[in-house]
């Protein structure tokens, strides 16, 4: 907010109304107190206030005034109220500040007509000069902000403990703001008490410590200043456990090496610890997953009451949007967290994740720990982060984590922290957190997007052959946007063209740095190499969606082994569970994790993969054969004497595949020429 504008004291101007927060809610026109009525009207009033220019649902004003126990006439009651509410504030001149909006209520009123929003522009302002040397202008934008500060904030009026915390922690804020300025302007003598005061009612904020040590050191008051820093250091380890930051030891030495003999000018302003603001910017056309962020954003914004910091887990296979729904929920929910907004990649689908331990020294170093003081060990280090964040709103963003180990190390341990981690792999073994898988965009949300990255909306038949071939994977349509962009007369229906052959679909899918197949890489190449095998064999089913019993076949293992395989891949979101339409388990995969499948299998001898293939539909045969077996002859319109001789099944599929005395067929490809069957065969005797 610029400087330029200054809204100090309310003005009595004409057809003027003005609202007050802090102290008793009160609503002045004219600079005349208006009557509000009954304490519950007051209640009403309030709860308009704190929301002021936003609609209030009628079910919250019930909530507010009853909780859980509403009587019938509820909402009768609240129309009363309100219309009392009205008549209060109406104006000769006919104002109606309070209106209606559906089953919801608003007061009409900008931020220069409430108390609040004049403190929050002063504070604002005044921040802005103080951050450019402006010492003087700036505490008087200080001292206009608390002189709207009429009391503790809705005096007499029962409201939700977060608002008054907030507002309270607000006027600390800027108290310890006017006093920087004013230790600027080298007024330490007169500050000296009027820290004392604040520190005794906020016995720890160490910003009121620092500022206090400064004023006495500036004074003259060296041991004074030290014993200050003594009695704070000793009550904050007996009754929190934890240690001061760096920032107020530094301050601490500073005053130990030069004493007395320092100016009273030399001495530094105790500076508060950094706050790093580390968030990539975020995505402009980010579309779609409403519901889900609405979700996340109400678990993310929770108070102080917490125990434990919600952790969200967000999983997914490559390029399905996680680190982008990530950093989406983050700036969302930034202005929760004003202590810090850590960012980390983890490198987890790299051949070397970043080790806990190194991840932790790049926080510390945040935050304005000296590098010498940062411990070696992974343990200390973990110890001092989450003694610097204990109490403080910190928001941590761990981007493509590898694996439990790396994160337990990284997560703080108080309730009013969050952490938003992104992985290609299910955390299953981690203690704190929610699982929040991540799929690929439902299709209204996939059209969306191709929609606004493209900005092409006159072909939707080639729109939706774009989509079916993306399979709703974000990181496929953002390359069709960027490809289309970067190709001067390029419609959808030449890109559906192109992604029409399945054989070159990952090689058209590649932006720059962006590529389908270096995203689906990453994942491959951290698997295993059975594994690996087993992936890549996959691409041998002639469909994306196969029972369990079909890839242990193409891998040619045990079954209970590729079970435990297929579970690996799953849990690393290659491969996802398939609705069962028989007792047997069944997965999927993504189409473009198909097609890459399909790539990698190419590599293998001709030869493996013609097994391979004969196993799997030698499978299918067999289930075709045991099928028509159990029908009656007439479904299959053949003769009930025409029945598979003992010719016609060989005993080649493994032991570990049969029951007792299954044979299985063995499939061979079909003949490129016909040859007439012996006069003396029939078909049931004819070989395989």
């Amino acid at each position: 907010m610029g400087v330029s504008i200054y809204w100090g004291k309310p003005v009595n101007e004409k057809n003027h109304y003005f609202y007050r927060l802090f102290g008793e809610p009160a609503a002045e026109w004219q600079g005349t107190d208006l009557p509000l009525g009954p304490p519950q009207a007051r209640r009403v009033f309030a709860l308009l206030l704190i929301e002021a220019g936003r609609p209030v649902p009628l079910d919250r004003i019930v909530d507010e005034l009853w909780g859980d126990k509403p009587p019938v006439s509820a909402k009768v009651q609240i129309q009363g109220l309100i219309s009392g509410l009205r008549r209060a504030l109406r104006t000769p001149q006919g104002g109606r500040p309070i209106l209606t909006r559906g089953a919801a209520y608003l007061l009409d009123a900008r931020p220069e007509d409430t108390d609040t929003g004049r403190f929050t522009c002063l504070a604002a302002q005044g921040r802005e000069l103080l951050a450019r040397d402006c010492h003087r202008e700036a505490a008087q934008r200080f001292r206009d902000a608390l002189e709207l500060w009429r009391g503790p904030v809705l005096a007499g009026i029962p409201a939700a403990a977060e608002v008054v915390a907030r507002w309270e922690e607000e006027r600390l804020s800027l108290l310890e703001d006017k006093a920087e300025a004013e230790l600027g302007l080298g007024e330490h003598d007169r500050l000296v008490p009027e820290l004392r005061d604040l520190l005794a009612a906020a016995p720890f904020r160490e910003r009121v410590c620092g500022l206090l040590m400064t004023a006495l050191a500036r004074a003259g008051r060296v041991a004074e200043a030290l014993d200050v820093y003594a009695g704070w250091r000793r009550r904050l380890v007996t009754e929190l456990g934890v240690e001061p930051s760096p920032s107020i030891r530094s301050l601490q030495c500073e005053i130990l090496r030069d004493g007395q003999g320092m100016t009273t000018r030399d001495y530094p302003a105790y500076q508060e610890p950094a706050v790093p603001c580390q968030l990539p910017p975020g995505i402009p056309d980010f579309v779609g997953r409403d519901a889900l962020i609405a979700d996340l954003l109400a678990e993310l914004g929770g108070g102080d009451s917490r125990d434990t910091p919600p952790v969200l887990l967000l999983t997914g296979a490559g390029g399905i949007g996680k680190s982008s729904l990530a950093i989406r929920l983050a700036h969302q929910v930034a202005d929760h967290y004003p202590d810090g907004r850590l960012f980390a990649a983890l490198r987890g689908t790299t051949n070397e994740p970043r080790p806990p331990e190194a991840v932790l020294a790049g926080f510390l170093r945040a935050f304005g720990v000296p590098t010498d003081e940062i411990p070696a060990d992974v343990d200390e280090c973990a110890c001092l982060f989450r003694s610097l964040v204990h109490g403080r709103r910190v928001l941590l963003v761990l981007d493509d984590a590898a694996g439990e180990a790396q994160l337990r190390p990284l997560l703080p341990a108080g309730g009013g922290c969050a952490v938003i981690i992104t992985s290609r792999v299910v955390l299953a073994g981690l203690e704190l957190g929610r699982q929040v898988p991540v799929d690929v965009l439902p299709l209204a949300d996939a059209e969306a997007l191709l929609a606004k990255l493209t900005e092409t909306g006159e072909d939707p038949v080639a729109a939706q052959k774009v989509l079916e071939h993306c399979g709703g994977l974000p990181l496929a349509l953002r390359i069709v946007g960027s490809r289309i962009g970067d190709r001067t007369g390029w419609r959808l229906a030449d890109v559906a063209g192109e992604l029409s052959v399945e054989r070159r679909r990952l090689d058209w899918l590649c932006a720059g740095d962006l590529a389908v197949r270096g995203s689906l890489s990453l994942g491959y190449r951290q698997l295993a190499p059975d594994r690996q095998r087993l992936f890549r064999r996959l691409g041998l089913l002639p469909s994306a969606d196969f029972p369990a019993w079909a890839a242990a076949l193409a891998d040619d293992g045990e079954p209970e082994v590729t079970s435990l395989a297929l579970e690996d891949l799953r849990h690393r979101n290659m491969v996802q569970p398939a609705p069962r339409t028989t007792g047997a388990p069944r997965y999927r995969m993504h189409d473009l994790l198909r097609a890459f499948a399909v790539e990698e299998v190419a590599a293998e001898p001709e030869k493996a993969r013609a097994d391979a293939t004969e196993r799997v539909l030698g499978g299918w045969l067999w289930l075709a054969e045991k099928a028509a077996d159990r029908c009656p002859a007439a479904c299959c319109g053949r003769s009930p004497a025409v029945r598979p001789g003992p010719r016609s099944t060989k005993s080649w599929w493994p032991n570990r595949f049969r029951g007792s005395g299954t044979r299985f067929p063995r499939w061979r490809p079909p003949s490129r020429t016909r040859r007439a069957p012996d006069s003396g065969s029939s078909p049931g005797n004819s070989p395989s």
